[in-house]
């Protein structure tokens, strides 16, 4: 018999085939012809729903029915259903294993930057489609973020965002954060900015559907910000961004010339515990390192010279970096939702 460790390490593997699995039946639809689904059906009623072919969902079936992802009946031909009390979790699992497929687009790629001769590292713009993927994934989690984590790390900012206040999201993404604020606080100025094309028109895309005048987005290098932000807004918000950054002391340097005097800065981030030796069995910054090595590290790398925190970054270094960026930490809040999520709440000086 195989030593514990060992055995530990082929369940990961078949994990990983069954992530992969669970990705393809969010994006193709087979999910949602299951829960849609009144009752147990056959891998043909299912590929005949989603306009698939049926021997691949019968494939797919197979791998769900093993890992208890969805339950089939005794029948010939078998019938399968997922039960109501699953639903909404198999719905969150599909679009956090869309994340994870993601890495398989990006192998050759990241496994290059090993090598002493290889690339730097590999920018998110090299695969737009995690964009997608990224949306997707704060549809779900931003908005409930924001008012159950953010918005009470900030309570006593509560009267001025009400009556109004200039507000910025660095590193806004598809905007979803930045129009959540701007719907809750209409009296309120939100500007939104990223260094991503694709993701600002994105943001913008959505803006425009909803028809907010209060939201704006730009163009903007964190780095190096324009001289039409400094000392401008009274509330910064960087949410799962700054670790990803070439440069991440340069850009709180210049997140505090953004803000005004007594100005609130919330950094919301990821982070695992500093020592290695704290983490040994620790499957939650397993997945952090992982994540990190595909996506986060090869982004904050891709411009020589980068210092490359990684998304696995400790809370003590970030400490430090808001201090040597001239910021007052006043608070730092856990997350209820994710054991390596933290609001970094501060102000300026």
């Amino acid at each position: 018999m195989a030593e514990k460790w060992a055995e530990r390490l082929l369940e990961y593997s078949s994990g990983a085939t069954a992530t992969l699995c669970l990705a393809v039946g969010h994006e193709v639809g087979i999910f949602k012809v299951m829960s849609d689904a009144e009752d147990s059906i056959t891998s043909q009623d299912i590929a005949d729903k989603a306009n698939l072919k049926e021997r691949y969902v019968r494939e797919w079936l197979g791998c769900m029915t093993a890992c208890e992802a969805v339950e089939v009946t005794g029948d010939d031909p078998p019938k399968y259903y997922i039960p109501e009390s699953h639903k909404q979790f198999l719905r969150t699992i599909g679009i956090s294993s869309s994340l994870f497929a993601n890495y398989a687009t990006r192998y050759d790629a990241v496994k290059a930057c090993f090598h002493k001769d290889g690339p730097s590292g590999v920018g998110h713009e090299n695969f737009p489609g995690i964009f997608s993927v990224f949306n997707e994934m704060r549809v779900v989690s931003q908005k409930k973020n924001m008012e159950d984590e953010l918005l009470p790390a900030i309570s006593e900012l509560l009267p001025k965002l009400e009556s109004g206040i200039d507000i910025a999201e660095i590193g806004c993404g598809t905007g979803i954060l930045s129009r959540s604020l701007a719907e809750k606080f209409p009296n309120s100025r939100v500007h939104g900015s990223d260094i991503s094309d694709q993701a600002l028109s994105m943001a913008r895309e959505g803006s425009a559907a909803k028809n907010l005048e209060n939201v704006t987005f730009e163009k903007v290098d964190i780095c190096n910000i324009p001289d039409t932000m400094v000392a401008k807004f009274d509330l910064i918000v960087c949410f799962d961004v700054i670790h990803d950054l070439n440069d991440p002391e340069k850009a709180l340097k210049e997140i505090r010339r953004a803000l005004k005097d007594g100005g609130y800065f919330v950094m919301a981030d990821i982070h695992t515990k500093k020592e290695r030796t704290d983490i040994v069995g620790d499957m939650g910054a397993c997945s952090l390192y992982g994540m990190s090595t595909f996506l986060c590290l090869p982004a904050s790398l891709e411009q020589n010279g980068g210092i490359g925190l990684g998304a696995a970054w400790s809370r003590e270094l970030a400490g430090e970096l808001i201090k040597n960026a001239g910021l007052k930490l006043i608070r730092v809040n856990p997350s209820k939702q994710s054991s390596c999520l933290f609001y970094h709440v501060c102000v300026k000086n």
